[in-house]
């Protein structure tokens, strides 16, 4: 085999690379709904909600607002990740 005769098998597995990495994400979007673009943006508004309550200066709203940080953020790496073991 010469290397003009293998470019454009290269080529051609590149290409079913491709078309296969392009499915997948195809399917992974559908199986979460409408992606995970509305979750995480609704994470980001309740975290947002959650760090202004900093502005009341008690100590324990400061431990509660890092908890709820910790727990959305979890929440959020849970999901994901969930969504991306399910590659049957």
């Amino acid at each position: 085999m010469t290397v003009a005769s293998s470019e454009p098998i290269i080529a051609h597995m590149e290409r079913n690379f491709m078309q296969s990495e392009v499915h997948r994400q195809h399917e992974l979007m559908d199986r979460s709904g409408l992606g995970l673009l509305p979750g995480i943006a609704i994470a980001f508004a309740i975290v947002l909600a959650i760090m202004a309550a900093l502005v009341i200066q008690e100590w324990w709203v400061t431990f509660a607002v890092l908890g709820a940080l910790f727990a959305v953020t979890g929440a959020v790496v849970w999901v994901i990740l969930k969504l991306l073991g399910d590659e049957d």
